[in-house]
């Protein structure tokens, strides 16, 4: 029995003699290929960043967008809008900023966005008034020099 355990250790074993190895050739070309790959996606990656950025601050104009829209459709027949102090019966245009949080503000250095409307429809009378508004960032990140702009229309029927 102990020969034939012998004989297994020994196939098993490995011989440094005779053992196969990876060329200094097959290596180099293996670690270059390697680092062509990584440099390719580190050259990726702040594309990517940037789209991701962009995207994100377009959402957020999107969302302020969304507000205005809401608070100029759901106001009273007359005066100011509850939120953002649009005057849906005097018509014309004007613009105000928005903090982050999505709030109206007199202050630009507070300000994330700017909204900028415009109100179509004759002034008393009972057709439907429009309101056109531009939403832009005030304050861009200094990395990424993106501007965003979002447009969009809300009409608002008086009664």
């Amino acid at each position: 029995m102990k020969t034939s355990e012998s004989k297994k250790l020994q196939l098993t074993s490995s011989n440094p003699g005779s053992a196969a190895a990876f060329s200094l050739v097959e290596v180099t070309i293996a670690v270059g290929l390697m680092a062509f790959c990584l440099v390719a996606m580190l050259g990726v990656l702040p594309v990517g960043l940037m789209q991701e950025r962009g995207s994100a601050d377009k959402l957020a104009a999107m969302q302020v967008l969304t507000a205005v829209e809401s608070d100029f459709q759901n106001s009273a027949d007359s005066g100011l809008t509850t939120q953002y102090k649009i005057d849906p019966e005097v018509g014309g245009e004007g613009s105000f900023y928005v903090d982050h949080s999505f709030r109206h503000t007199e202050q630009q250095a507070d300000a994330e966005f700017n909204v900028w409307y415009r109100i179509v429809g004759a002034s008393g009378s009972q057709e439907a008034k429009r309101m056109h508004l531009f939403v832009t960032r005030v304050r861009p990140d200094g990395l990424a020099q993106l501007n965003v702009v979002v447009e969009g229309i809300a009409q608002k029927r008086l009664n």
